[in-house]
This record gives structure tokens, sequence and C-alpha cells, in this order.
């Protein structure tokens, strides 16, 4: 049985990019990367501008997926469909979870634990110390109040008038009060996880990319995973390899799995999603003095709720949407509802049932 490659990575998003690159750093390891949505080796300008989200209507970037937020409220989750995957079309939010988050996983995902590995991928502009990296791939940022657009500035003098803190670094253990945000965005360009590990990669000859290749299902024989069948460019093939890595994000894995009759049971496969929802407060502005920035600049972080001045309309800021309102964004950063991802039908391209249960 011929193997393909010593790797077989499904999924070029954030997890995917940056394992596709570390592991073909080892010259005789063979790594096979596996993409659904398109390629490129050139970043393409909808990918780089963060003061837009390409993930509207026909976005060839990113696919949406209906959802059931809670008895009878429909929904959507949007992903990035595109090397780098959410990380290319989002807000370039670049905030790490709390220690508090950290230890109610517990074991080796502990704060102090995980902690070298943020360091490792990150080099931060603004701060240094033992909190931050100063060399990693990911270049995190923030814009400072005289870049602030008029919104952001109002925003912030409402909160130091209310007698919130100020916080400077919001990627410190504890971020609760209102601060600039930290971003993935250097010299006003988006940085994803494919512009930082997976680009500067792409010349090893032991690293094959192949994007518009959609995994159907992992092979499994005897219990163990030696392949999977994928559709790649139109054509059903089987690929193998010596170890099978899923990076295709929340939705897209447990489907796989799913497909490929792993579940219960054996696993709980799509059980415990969770996700914070959002309440969008809409609100007109008097005068619009705003410059195009990224989505979000500061933030008001209260115990579990973040309080989220969006810089623009919606239609500024996702292409495709014909929303002209402004928004702020109430959202629950530690929901305690627990949803599901389940399987209509084994068909690849059917979207995958996503239910919150929110409530």
């Amino acid at each position: 049985m011929g193997s393909a490659a010593h790797v077989l990575i499904v999924g070029g998003g954030t997890c995917g990019c940056v394992l596709a690159a570390r592991l073909s750093e080892q010259a005789d390891r063979t790594v096979l990367l596996l993409e659904a949505g398109p390629g490129y080796r050139q970043v393409p300008s909808a990918l780089s501008d963060p003061t837009a989200m390409p993930v509207g209507p026909g976005s060839p970037w990113s696919r949406t997926y209906p959802a059931t937020l809670s008895a009878g409220r429909p929904g959507a989750s949007v992903r990035g469909r595109v090397l780098g995957g959410s990380s290319a079309v989002n807000g370039a939010y670049f905030v790490r979870g709390t220690p508090a988050d950290f230890a109610r996983w517990g074991g080796s995902w502990a704060y102090e634990a995980v902690l070298p590995y943020f360091r490792r991928s990150e080099r931060d502009v603004d701060f240094r110390g033992d909190l931050h990296g100063a060399d990693g791939p990911m270049p995190v940022g923030r814009y400072r109040a005289d870049e602030f657009n008029s919104v952001t500035a109002e925003f912030a003098e409402s909160c130091a008038a209310l007698g919130f803190p100020e916080v400077a670094d919001k990627n410190a253990p504890d971020s609760t009060g209102w601060g600039a945000v930290p971003l993935n965005v250097v010299a006003g360009r988006r940085i994803s996880t494919a512009q930082a590990y997976l680009l500067p990669a792409v010349g090893r000859v032991n690293l094959e990319i192949r994007a518009n290749s959609v995994a159907r299902r992992v092979i499994v024989e005897s219990g163990v995973a030696i392949g999977v069948e994928a559709e790649c460019d139109g054509k059903v093939v089987t690929l193998f390899a010596d170890r099978i890595i899923l990076c295709a994000g929340a939705i897209e894995s447990p489907a796989l799995l799913m497909r490929s009759g792993i579940g219960d049971p054996d696993l709980p496969v799509g059980a415990g999603l969770v996700d914070h929802p959002e309440i969008a407060l809409p609100y007109r502005i008097a005068s619009d003095r705003s410059k195009a920035v990224a989505a979000l600049q500061a933030v008001l972080n209260l115990e579990h709720v973040e309080i989220r001045p969006y810089t623009a309309a919606l239609n500024s800021m996702v292409p495709g949407n014909r929303s002209s309102d402004t928004y702020l964004g109430v959202a629950l950063m530690n929901s305690q509802s627990r949803g599901s991802v389940s399987l209509p039908t084994t068909d690849p391209h059917a979207a995958p049932s996503i239910d919150y249960d929110y409530l």
C-alpha cells in the first residue's frame, strides 16, 4: 500500500497552516495539506484588507452554514473556506483566552502551559516581557488613541467618563475594562496564518498543498486511520498517509468524522458545541467623521460580557451585506449552553446541522 505522505492534514485554516509549516521543517518528513477552498501564492487584496471582512453573500473565501440559535430562532455560522481559514477573513482580532478559560480545561491546557506557545507564535510590536513574544511569525499591534475613528474615540471617552479602567494590554491575564484590541495587522494589512506560516514554506519539496480539495471520509482499517478519500478539483482520489490530522474546524471536523462512521457510541463526536452569542444594538451616527479602520479598535470587557463598538456600517465592513446599520455588539464570552453538530446526510457538499441550543 503506497503512502502519499508521512502526514496528511485535512484543512488549511489556522491550525492546518501552522502544522503544515512546522511539520515540514523536517526535510525527510513529507506533508500533504488539503484545503476545501481556494489556494494562492500571492495574497488576494480582499484577504489583506483589515477594514473589510469578505464573508458576505457570494464570497469565494467563506462558507455560510444555516444554524439554529435556540428553539424557533434560526441563524447562521460563517467560517473561512480558503488558505488561512477564518484568520484570512475575520476582523483580525488577535485576543487570547483568559487564565480562567484555560483553568476550566485543566491539565496540559493550563494558562502557564500554553503561554510559551502564544509567545512563540507572536511578534508583538507594543509589548515585551514574560507575556509576549518578540520574534514570532504573527505580528500583533494596536491602534493608538490618535488613530481611533470617531465612533471608537467617543466610545473610549464614554468608558472613561463612566469610571471603567483603561487596559493597555488586552492579552494580559486581567483585561477587565476598556482598551485597544490586539490585531494581527501590520502596515495596514491583515496577516493570516497562511501568510505568516504557510506561504514562506511553499517552496519546500516535502510540502504539497492541494486547494479545492474536499475530504469525503477518513479511511479506517482495523481501528487505524490510514488515508482520506477526497475530491480534488472534482476528481475523487484516495490518499494514504502514516498519520492523519484533522484541522477542518469546529464544524467540518466532526462532520468528516461522522461521514467516516466515527461517533456515538464510539465517541461523542459533534457534542459540546459552544460559541459566544452576540446581540447587535443598532444606532445612527449624527455626523459620520469616521475613517476606514479595522472592524474593532477598542472594546470594553466586564466579567463575562464584551461590549464592541463596530467602526462602520455592516455594508461597509462586509461586502455584499445590504444593511446600512452601525451597531454596538454585546457578546456573552462564556456561554453555559452547549450545542451540537449533526449529520443529516453523508453528502460531503451538504451542510451539517448546527444547533447552538442557547438559553
